[in-house]
């Protein structure tokens, strides 16, 4: 059986006549692979939370922030404009702690991948990835 890997999720190959869709290669499981951290244990790791807040605060042409982060995981504009913007810490820094309370079990990689989806901020999956894979700062 030849296997071939696809890098975009537009990417189909057919198979019987039928049109199968393939996911992107960082949603496809590998059990290979170390299993993700949990993302409540980025809040004890300040040289990394400092980096990423301050990339996912800044807002850049053509890209997100920590804002459609939020509404990804249910926060409305008043709990981001009343909670995360008036946090001394930094807004993502109060999604993150905010995240790590409500969704306990939420993975540095589940985190990435919305980053990535919704705020298009590659710059801040890069640090996310880096700090899942234990390297430091």
């Amino acid at each position: 059986m030849k296997i071939k890997c696809f890098s975009k999720v537009d990417e189909t190959i057919k198979q019987n006549n039928e049109v199968l869709l393939i996911p992107p290669l960082h949603l496809i499981f590998d059990p290979f692979l170390e299993p993700s951290r949990l993302l409540s244990g980025l809040l004890e790791d300040d040289p990394y939370l400092q980096d990423i807040s301050e990339c996912l605060d800044t807002t850049l042409a053509g890209a997100g922030n920590y804002r459609a982060v939020a509404q990804n995981y249910g926060l409305n504009h008043y709990k981001i404009s009343s909670v995360l913007e008036k946090d001394d810490r930094g807004p993502t820094t109060a999604l993150i702690e905010n995240l790590a309370a409500t969704h306990p079990k939420l993975t540095v990689h589940e985190f990435t991948v919305v980053v990535r989806k919704k705020a298009k901020r590659n710059d801040v999956a890069e640090l996310l990835k880096a700090y899942d894979s234990g390297k430091k700062v």
